[in-house]
């Protein structure tokens, strides 16, 4: 899929669904939470939420997920949390944002230190 956000996740009671039509495509299977977690951590759409309850979020997110699949797909997980990092980066830096500024250099700071194995 390699598209998954914050804007495709609907709770309901205690349901949740996830809904997003505009492409699919076969990949890494650590590719989608990886892209929900760094939508998460670097609050996209979320900037009522302060920085430090998202990286919680998003860190029960990947906890929550983990748990679910096989434990070996964990090993690759920080890469692609940086790579995606980037990639919401870069999106921030394209719609120029209200303080996109200091949230590119968060999520560049961000995908950092998850590169450096501290996520």
């Amino acid at each position: 899929h390699r598209d998954l956000k914050t804007d495709h996740i609907f709770v309901s009671d205690d349901r949740v669904c996830f809904i997003d039509l505009d492409s699919v495509v076969l990949g890494d299977p650590v590719r989608d939470p990886a892209h929900l977690v760094a939508h998460i951590t670097a609050r996209v759409g979320l900037d009522a939420l302060p920085a430090e309850e998202a990286r919680r979020a998003a860190d029960l997110f990947a906890d929550e997920y983990f748990a679910h699949v096989p434990a070996g797909w964990r090993h690759q997980f920080a890469l692609h949390c940086a790579g995606a990092l980037i990639e919401v980066a870069g999106g921030i830096f394209k719609r120029q944002e209200p303080r996109w500024p200091e949230k590119v250099a968060a999520a560049v700071a961000e995908a950092h230190r998850t590169a450096s194995g501290t996520l």
